[in-house]
Formats: structure tokens, sequence, C-alpha cells
């Protein structure tokens, strides 16, 4: 996580004008310069921290071919709240490989199509035609802990014999925790057989010249889908970052296809994609009911599966680091009452506590919290879980972390309070409970800055307001003098210089360096608020 308030707030008005910007404000009218993907740390090979995958290979073709920089912000993909984290704050505008159409973001036309996949060594003597061979009730075939393969394949009774990899979203240090090593294990004989993504399979066929054998599952199975477009994703507020990309897609075809083709990636048959394979398509399908995804706690690891993993050397903090990512309750429960340390951070500084509040897995974060578990501890970027649950505009783990005593003056590692987070990110109903619960409400940061002016400079009318009606000084000063006023002037927003005009905002006020909210009205030079501040003035 990256700064976002903190003691870099300069006291200088000069500094002031130049200072408050929020990621993504304005975007569509900035020139692009810079192709910023959002990519998973450790997924090969799909991506890597290294850039070894074949979707780290499409984005430095199309950023070349558009003539732009190329940057990566790295981020786990199993993790909840992806978009949030990512196009929502600001962090990066692309993902290279998203399902065509996919909710909460733009995407491209789809450049091609592919399936998930069963996976054998090629000396089994397998001729699966369909998933109701007998063979696929007695192999031990892996499968991802939450995924359509996995989800087809219970619905034809395969289950008791399936062997689950569980999600992880350390895997760029830890690489045996990859998806992609389900398929690794079918090689050594650890598995039958793999039900897979089918580039996961396709790397180690191809990339890797592992002998196996591949069934594209889309045409055994009418029930879930198991074929999928793939396009790229596009934050919502660059379309015309979309019109440049499709461009670039189809200038890039055929170096676009070398490099899936390199890779293994199974190609299926698609008229409206930019590329279309060989493997037969499924078709149209018929009315499918809304799919039974494994919910949390469903089985999945059973109690006797960590039993039996214990005992073979397992690491049980691990185990309720696992347990947590799957939003498994039973699973967590029950390493606690085995004596897993619920404080113990993970290899890259997470707490069980923090890690669950990372994914909103909130009936976790309350059984760890009526367990003990230190809500104070901060992630590895010094935020405190209250922090990071404002920040997450998460009201109900706000609510929990405020009623096991969060501490009202903790601040994070730039000495920013909570309250200070709420102004600036977090919703009306949020910053309320704050107030609410006894935090001060004119709060000062290291700069002398409250709410009330963090609020205005974000441009956050309703927080705004809602502090106003608090009883937040209309007319606090900075340790430069500066007032919500003038910091309203310098962000040119009339209407934010009306509302504390309206609330008895002081317009004679100097500076330090004996500025005015007239003098900054009159840099902006723009003459409606020149006049505004002229106006009441006079008055």
């Amino acid at each position: 996580m990256t700064k976002r308030i903190g003691k870099g707030i300069r006291l200088g008005l000069l500094v002031l004008l130049g200072l408050f910007s929020v990621p993504g404000l304005a975007e569509t009218g900035k020139k692009i310069t810079t192709l910023r993907v959002c990519s998973d740390p450790g997924n090969m090979p799909l991506s890597s921290l290294e850039e070894e995958g074949f979707q780290n290979k499409i984005a430095r073709v199309l950023a070349d071919s558009l003539g732009l920089k190329l940057s990566y912000f790295w981020r786990p993909t199993i993790e909840r709240g992806l978009t949030r984290k990512t196009f929502g704050e600001g962090k990066c505008d692309v993902m290279i490989g998203v399902p065509a159409n996919m909710p909460r973001m733009l995407t491209t036309q789809p450049f091609y199509r592919t399936t998930y996949v069963l996976v054998h060594r090629s000396d089994k003597d397998y001729d699966i035609k369909s998933l109701d061979d007998p063979i696929l009730k007695e192999a031990m075939i892996g499968v991802f802990q939450r995924s359509a393969a996995r989800e087809a394949l219970r619905r034809h009774g395969i289950k008791k014999n399936t062997i689950v990899h569980a999600m992880s979203w350390d895997a760029d240090i830890e690489k045996e925790k990859q998806p992609h090593q389900q398929v690794e294990k079918v090689t050594t004989g650890e598995l039958d057989m793999a039900a897979v993504w089918g580039a996961f399979a396709g790397y180690h066929k191809v990339k890797l010249n592992e002998p196996l054998t591949l069934v594209p599952m889309n045409v055994l199975e009418d029930s879930v889908y198991l074929q999928f477009d793939m396009a790229v994703g596009v934050v919502r507020t660059k379309p015309a970052l979309v019109k440049m990309l499709n461009e670039a897609l189809v200038k890039e075809k055929e170096k676009i296809q070398a490099i899936l083709e390199e890779y293994g990636v199974p190609l299926v048959e698609c008229d409206s994609c930019l590329i279309s394979g060989n493997l037969p398509e499924h078709g149209p399908y018929g009315d499918i009911t809304t799919p039974v995804k494994p919910g949390p706690g469903d089985g999945a690891v059973s109690l006797a599966d960590v039993d039996r993993w214990l005992e073979q050397g397992a690491d049980i903090n691990q185990e309720l680091q696992n347990a947590i990512i799957a939003d498994d309750l039973p699973r967590v429960e029950y390493l606690i009452k085995k004596g897993a340390d619920i404080n113990q951070k993970d290899k890259l500084g997470y707490t069980p506590l923090v890690k669950a509040l990372r994914n909103g897995h909130r009936r976790i974060l309350k059984l760890l919290i009526e367990h003990g578990a230190d809500i104070e501890e901060t992630d590895p970027n010094g935020w405190p879980p209250l922090h990071l649950a404002i920040l997450d505009r998460d009201l109900e783990a706000t609510g929990l972390l405020l009623k096991a005593g969060a501490r009202r003056d903790s601040m994070n590692r730039e000495g920013v309070s909570a309250i200070h987070v709420a102004a600036e990110y977090g919703s009306p109903p949020i910053l309320k409970k704050l107030i609410d619960s006894g935090f001060e409400v004119d709060q000062r940061n290291e700069a002398g800055y409250t709410p009330l002016m963090i609020a205005v400079a974000k441009h956050v009318e309703e927080n705004v307001n809602l502090l106003l009606t608090k009883g937040a000084d209309v007319n606090a000063t900075n340790k430069a003098g500066v007032t919500p006023l003038m910091i309203a002037v310098a962000g040119k927003s009339p209407s934010l210089i009306t509302t504390l005009l309206d609330a008895g905002a002081k317009v004679d006020s100097k500076t330090d360096d004996g500025q005015t909210a007239l003098s900054i009205a009159r840099k902006t030079g723009l003459d409606e608020i020149i006049q505004l501040i002229e106006k009441a003035e006079r008055s």
C-alpha cells in the first residue's frame, strides 16, 4: 500500500496550490504516456514479478505498439476487491486477460477464447469422452479451490477423489503454491490428472516440453461455462484507452498469437475473437442456472485433511493463513483451538486479522477479535487495521474494530489518524461512526490539518457537510495559517467556497506569509471564484 496522506503535507501555500490531487480525477483529459498494468506477481504462466508470463509479454507488445512506457502495480488476483484495490484507487489502468464484458470495468474486443482442461500424462491409458467416465471417480484429480472446473466435476459426483489446491496470495514468494504446480504433480505422478485452466497445462506441455495430454472440458459439460472469451480490461474513466488498445490488438495480432502459442495456451474456435483457434467450441449454451459456487467452509478442506497435514509436518500458522484466505470459518476456528498463533505474521508481514480484513472476511475478522487478536498491529506499510477498514469503506469492519476498542489516537507510519483517512476516503456513515464514537472532529495531523481541511482539499462534499454539522471549526488554521476556505479557493471549487462561507468562514484571515483567500483567488485567474470572495468581503 502506498502513502496516501502523511507528514508529506507541506506548510507553504505555494505547495498547497498544487498539492491536492486525486488519482482518476479528470483522467480523460490527460495525455496517456504510460500503460499502467495491474498484474499478479506470482501466477505463472500468466504473470510474474520477473515479467516472464505471457500476459507480461502481451503487455509489452501493446505498450511498444502504442509508444507508451510500461509500468506495473502488483497485486494477487485471487484477493477480493480486486477492481476496488486497483482501478478504484488509481493504482493502474489495465488488466491483461479478463473475461470479455467483465463487470466494473470496460473491456476491449475479445482477442482469444480458451477453456479449462483435464490434463494427464500421455502414457496413461485414458480416453475421456465425458465427465461421467468412470475413471474420473477413481483417479486422483487435482482441482483449484474455487474454479469452474471443480464445479463441473462436483456436478457429476466427482468430489471425494479430488485433491484441492488451496488459494494463496503469496505465491510470488513460495512458487510451489502457484496453481500451475498441480500440473507438475501430474507430471511427477503425484496426481493422476488435474482439472485446470488450460493455460497452466499448455505451459507445461508446450513451453516446458512435458509428456502431457490435454482434454478440453468445454465440450464435455453443458451446465457450467468452461470456455471464456478473453479481453483486456480497462478502468472506466479511460474509454479512449480502450480504443487505443483495440487498434493495437489488431495491429499486433500476429505477435500476440505467437506469444499465446509459445506458451501453449489452448485456443478455441471463436468467430467473434481476433484470434481463432483449432479446438472445437462448445456452441450456444441453453438456459444455465446460476452455478452453485463453493462457499465459506463448504468442506473443500476437511478437518481430517487438516489433521493429516499437521501430522505430516505442515506449519499450523501457515494453515491458519490458508484457511483465512479460503474464508473457511470452521477451519479457522479449529486451527485456533489447536494452538495456531492468531498474531503471527506471514512472510510478507500480515497478521491473520489484517489478512481477514484485506479479503473482506468479516465473520473471520469477528472470530479473531473474539479470540483476542491484536487489533492495533499494523500491516507491512504501517497501517493499523482501523485505518485499513476505513480505507476500504467497510462500515461493518470499522464497527467491529471500534467496538473492540481500537485506539482513537492511533496513527499510521506517516502520522495520519483514522479520522483523517475517513475524511478523505471514508463514506459519510463511516466518518459519522468515528465522530459518534468519540473521535475529535478537529483533530490535527502533524502539519496542523483538520479532517475538514482534508475533506475540502479532496473535494469530498458529503464529508465537508457532515463535519460542519458535527461542529468542525470552519476557521481552523494549519501551522502556516491556511484555512479551509483558502484550500477551497486553491482547489477552484465554487460549491465548497459557498458552503464554507455559509458556515461562517472568515474572508480576512491571513497566512503566515500574508496571503488571503482573495489573493489566492486572484492567482487562480477564475472570475467566478474572485467574485465570490469579493462579494463575501463586501458583506
